[in-house]
């Protein structure tokens, strides 16, 4: 079932009577973004080495995944529940507003929106297919197989789907990271300002600005794995292959 699906049952299934009834959601949502944030931006910094070829994607990536998972627990609780909290934020706050997609509010902030609309609803399947069903996979595939050569073989085998969605998943990852972070500042200098201390001085036009230079970074990394995809070594792709025909025969 795709995330959308989910978010439309459940947003049937509880009242938004007993949603208004929980604690504010946007400082948890805020704080639990922060916290995904850390492990995002290594995530995307990934993305971006693929501008300076394979050697520098497969070893950008084996050294920042020695940060964000150094043990499996470390990727549960930095990683899964920030993650969990943050998409429970989310939905609760649809159901709160009775509207599951909306798109109101300055343009910054529906761009915010509609960047997490898209990752709703891939997030599942992105994890599932890059974390969990290698961790299922017996020999060298599980031990980490989102390498280089395993967006090549799926980029060669379908091509047509995931060019754009590589690059819809890198802009929307790049703009839900930067303007998210934008909006959390908001939220929390709020909540300074109401308790009498000072809020960021941070000025909106610069965080903006980082926030487009970044994206643009990220979709430029993105189209370097693209167009290097058939140039990757091949020794491996017999494992995922092997990998697809076990996940999906």
């Amino acid at each position: 079932m795709r995330s959308s699906s989910v978010v439309s049952e459940l947003s049937t299934q509880v009242s938004p009577q007993s949603v208004r009834a929980l604690p504010k959601l946007g400082p948890i949502q805020a704080l639990s973004g922060i916290v995904f944030a850390t492990f995002l931006i290594l995530h995307l910094a990934t993305a971006i080495s693929g501008l300076f070829g394979i050697a520098n994607y497969d070893g950008t990536l084996t050294h920042l995944r020695r940060l964000y998972r150094p043990h499996v627990l470390v990727e549960l609780t930095v990683i899964g529940l920030s993650g969990t909290v943050h998409l429970a934020c989310a939905v609760l706050q649809m159901i709160r507003r009775r509207k599951v997609f909306a798109l109101t509010g300055p343009w910054w902030m529906r761009a915010h929106r509609l960047s997490g609309y898209f990752l709703l609803v891939v997030i599942l399947g992105h994890v599932f297919a890059t974390r969990i069903a290698p961790t299922l996979a017996s020999g060298p595939t599980a031990t980490g197989a989102a390498d280089f050569g395993f967006l090549a073989f799926a980029t060669l085998a379908v091509p047509a789907f995931f060019w754009p969605y590589y690059l819809l998943l890198g802009l929307s990852g790049a703009l839900h990271l930067g303007l998210g972070l934008h909006l959390a500042s908001k939220i929390l200098g709020q909540r300074s300002s109401t308790a009498g201390r000072r809020t960021s001085s941070a000025p909106t036009l610069l965080r903006l600005c980082a926030t487009f230079g970044f994206t643009i970074l990220v979709l430029a990394g993105v189209l370097g794995i693209l167009f290097r995809a058939s140039d990757s070594p091949r020794q491996r792709f017999p494992e995922y292959r092997a990998l697809q025909q076990k996940l999906f025969s």
